[in-house]
């Protein structure tokens, strides 16, 4: 039986994604039961979130012993539960968790969702433009409430001795699946981005590796997020439109463009901290890759000095995952320079030949 809780804040149309999973996953490991915790709860009390603190604790337990009772009653083979580990309204943040409360559940592991910030930030708005909360969230707000809900995770995961893992929604629902209900190796992609971003050859080389890579391990790749595009379109002509065609291309995405951002909120987000001279994006970014990295078994560099350009984001990410002790493995192709000209230092093997990475990496996975 695997049970896992299902957490991230507001904006991430989760009740979508838990429906995807559980569809893919029934019939391939049996039964599973999603419950959208935060669904249940909103539609017993509409204005939740505007009751009174000691309304919405009582409200929270109740909800809590309605899908206890529910699953001992059906006894499904796997439970998987959504929720909001955090809330954010009026400036301020809360949580309603009881750790003892959800040890019940006898959870296996906590899966952290996150989604690009605009993406975010445009759902909230556009459900507010229909249901009038009398609320309004600023870009820079989903940016911090993503790390109060993973923080909040982080802490119930430590509390519950069980792991968290922090992944994108735009991931493949294939990789959800993997990561819950199969023991595969999980390995970070690192590749090239800000460089090749306009060479659509790359981008599709690079979209075919991973798309391979996804069925030998369970894969976290950096470029379901994909948030730099705000600094890259507001330093090319002011812009705070954020097109489909401005996104690293993924095939998981089902958000609504255009996005029409707020000029004086994209100021927020990119202007650069006097001492550490980074944005807030340019922080969540190398902070979540490092996750990435963390939460990881293994690091695959792809082609770090694409078209002879070598990539500050591989080479600082590939000397993280060394300093971790986590095995790195680099394709590095002949056209892209003598490979015995490369940065690194105590890297685990390099390989010219990408089907014979391939082929080491099955070869590793099948002799766990």
């Amino acid at each position: 039986m695997v049970r896992v809780l299902v957490a991230g804040h507001s904006g991430l149309d989760k009740h979508r994604w838990i429906n995807a999973i559980s569809s893919y996953a029934n019939g391939k490991v049996g039964r599973v039961m999603a419950l959208d915790f935060d669904s249940m709860l909103s539609n017993s009390m509409p204005y939740f979130l505007d009751s009174y603190l000691e309304k919405q604790r009582n409200k929270w337990y109740e909800t809590v012993n309605q899908l206890l009772n529910r699953i001992d009653k059906e006894q499904p083979e796997h439970v998987i539960v959504s929720m909001h580990l955090t809330y954010f309204r009026h400036n301020t943040y809360w949580s309603l968790i009881d750790a003892n409360a959800l040890r019940e559940f006898k959870f296996d592991m906590i899966v952290t969702l996150i989604d690009d910030a605009y993406s975010v930030w445009h759902r909230i708005s556009n459900r507010e433009s229909r249901e009038r909360h009398g609320v309004y969230i600023r870009l820079r707000d989903v940016f911090v409430w993503r790390t109060v809900e993973i923080m909040m995770a982080d802490m119930l995961a430590t509390v519950l001795g069980i792991r968290n893992y922090v992944v994108a929604i735009k991931h493949p629902v294939e990789t959800f699946f993997k990561l819950m209900f199969t023991k595969l190796p999980k390995a970070y992609l690192s590749h090239p981005i800000s460089h090749v971003r306009d060479n659509g050859k790359a981008i599709s080389e690079i979209n075919e590796f991973a798309r391979r890579l996804r069925g030998i391990v369970v894969l976290f790749e950096p470029t379901t997020i994909d948030e730099l595009i705000i600094e890259r379109n507001w330093a090319n002509g002011r812009r705070t439109i954020i097109d489909r065609g401005d996104r690293w291309p993924v095939d998981n995405d089902d958000s609504e463009y255009p996005i029409k951002l707020r000029e004086d909120e994209v100021m927020e987000v990119i202007t650069r901290n006097p001492v550490t001279k980074r944005s807030l994006i340019q922080d969540q970014v190398m902070r979540r890759d490092f996750r990435y990295i963390e939460q990881s078994d293994m690091v695959i560099a792809y082609r770090p000095k694409y078209g002879g350009t070598l990539s500050m984001g591989v080479s600082s990410e590939v000397t993280i995952a060394v300093n971790m002790g986590k095995p790195v493995y680099v394709y590095w192709p002949p056209e892209d320079g003598d490979i015995a000209n490369n940065p690194f230092e105590y890297v685990h093997e390099y390989f010219s030949d990408v089907e014979e990475l391939l082929g080491f990496l099955r070869r590793q996975v099948s002799a766990q």
